[in-house]
């Protein structure tokens, strides 16, 4: 069976090559809008759809002038005393994707003069470790010239369910030179996180507690999952919902006949609230 299933994997690897091998934004923040929504991202892909930005250890989050004429930042102030803390983090899953990489810029306050020392790091999962971003040093100004562009992510944080991106101040040091005070401010804006799709799916998923099978399928799919899952959404490649069905169950059967061949994300929703996504094939 783990032949006959390598073998429609390639195929359908060739049939979508044009796709597959192009790198798609995983998730986004941009603010368009001055409003407090723009904290969740504002990707087309279903992956992150309702994920956010936050701070860590500051004041609330507002909307200031951005990058562009026209649109806005994400702006915080109340980052003194905050070297090694205090931080802009997002949570995503990178399920499905290789090749992550990260973008993003930043600037500071003048006035109020804002954090100049900066540095991405990521961790995968909640009993991660924070590491080092490699070419994730950031240097800020009164400008928008503290940039991060497409700068690639360890392999650890390719295909994994929870992936956590933190920006954090690496000393108390102002963009003046004087101390960081509580009015001090920091701007982000364009957080851009990108991916390539993997191939090769396995005759079974089983990733945090939810088996899928068969994978590819042609008719049907089964769930069965260690919790309850209330509710349960299909996307296309192309971020396309195909299916959505309200549930209260362990184990699922979903008719899939009707679907064109093609890769394929599942969300789920357990009875924890906890949101899973997993890929999966089919093949006709």
């Amino acid at each position: 069976m783990r032949i006959f299933t390598k073998t429609l994997s390639l195929a359908i690897l060739l049939a979508f090559t044009g796709h597959i091998n192009a790198q798609v934004i995983l998730a986004t923040w941009t603010f368009a809008n001055n409003s407090l929504n723009d904290t969740i991202q504002n990707g087309i892909l279903p992956l992150n759809l309702n994920e956010s930005l936050r701070t860590e250890g500051t004041l609330a989050i507002t909307m200031t002038n951005g990058v562009t004429t026209g649109d806005y930042a994400a702006t915080a102030t109340g980052w003194d005393n905050g070297a090694d803390v205090k931080n802009w983090n997002i949570h995503i899953s990178t399920i499905g994707y290789n090749n992550i990489t990260l973008s993003s810029k930043q600037r500071s306050g003048n006035t109020n003069a804002g954090p100049i020392n900066w540095k991405a790091q990521y961790k995968v999962g909640q009993s991660g470790i924070w590491t080092d971003v490699v070419g994730g040093t950031i240097t800020v100004a009164n400008d928008w010239t503290g940039v991060l562009n497409n700068v690639a992510l360890p392999i650890e944080c390719s295909d994994v369910n929870e992936l956590f991106i933190r920006w954090i101040m690496t000393s108390n040091i102002g963009i003046g030179g004087g101390t960081v005070g509580a009015a001090g401010t920091s701007k982000i804006d364009d957080v851009v996180i990108k991916g390539t799709a993997v191939t090769g799916i396995e005759d079974v998923i089983f990733n945090s507690g939810i088996a899928i099978y068969p994978n590819p399928a042609t008719k049907s799919i089964n769930l069965n999952s260690t919790e309850t899952i209330n509710e349960l959404l299909i996307y296309n490649f192309a971020g396309q919902s195909v299916y959505n069905s309200k549930i209260n169950s362990n184990n699922i059967s979903i008719d899939v006949e009707g679907f064109e061949s093609g890769l394929y994300f599942i969300k789920t929703i357990n009875n924890k609230n906890e949101v899973k996504t997993q890929k999966f094939e089919i093949f006709k």
